[in-house]
């Protein structure tokens, strides 16, 4: 199939502004020129398909196919323990999801993503499986005074290491809150 990424309603033209050029392979990033004169194209099967394309304005940009062979799965809950409010200096948090079915068929994997620095820097950790739909992993105790942010994603990329956005198939990030929690400084008595 030949395709474009466009945009620009009439009466400008909805081809005025494209990226293409690219002939897709799936599960990786690939680079999509601005204005480049040729049609991308793309030989689909049976399945299903995710596209992440980043929002670069109007230059050249990368964009993301991920296939798989079931529909994605939702991330339906994420909870934490101990609850917001209730974490100490150093005490780890215990992230749970629950997904609307098993992610192993539908060939997708569930990942945390946390940051103490407002997503300056992050840290991605894999959730292991616990039972029925229901996930786990990790924060590891952080010093009084930190403000953790997280939230929960899919991918088929087994271990993402950068462009997160672009690997993502599903995510839950509170209505894009973030989930979060703030350890109290320590109180010193003299």
């Amino acid at each position: 199939y030949q395709w474009l990424f466009t945009s620009g309603p009439p009466p400008s033209g909805y081809y005025n502004n494209k990226w293409c050029g690219v002939t897709v392979v799936f599960d990786s990033i690939q680079n999509y020129a601005y204005g480049n004169p040729n049609n991308n194209s793309i030989a689909m099967v049976d399945g299903y398909y995710t596209v992440n394309f980043r929002d670069n304005a109007y230059a050249s940009t990368q964009a993301t196919w991920i296939q798989t062979t079931n529909s994605p799965v939702n991330i339906l809950t994420v909870d934490q323990n101990p609850s917001a409010g209730t974490v100490t200096t150093g005490v780890p948090v215990a992230v749970t999801a629950s997904l609307d079915v098993n992610d192993a068929a539908a060939q997708q994997l569930l990942f945390l993503r946390y940051s103490i620095d407002n997503f300056a820097t992050s840290t991605i950790v894999p959730m292991s499986f616990t039972s029925g739909t229901s996930y786990q992993a990790t924060i590891p105790g952080e010093p009084g005074g930190d403000q953790v942010q997280y939230y929960v994603f899919t991918s088929k990329n087994t271990n993402p290491t950068a462009d997160f956005d672009l690997w993502t198939i599903n995510y839950n990030n509170n209505s894009g809150a973030n989930y979060s929690y703030l350890i109290p400084a320590a109180s010193l008595t003299i």
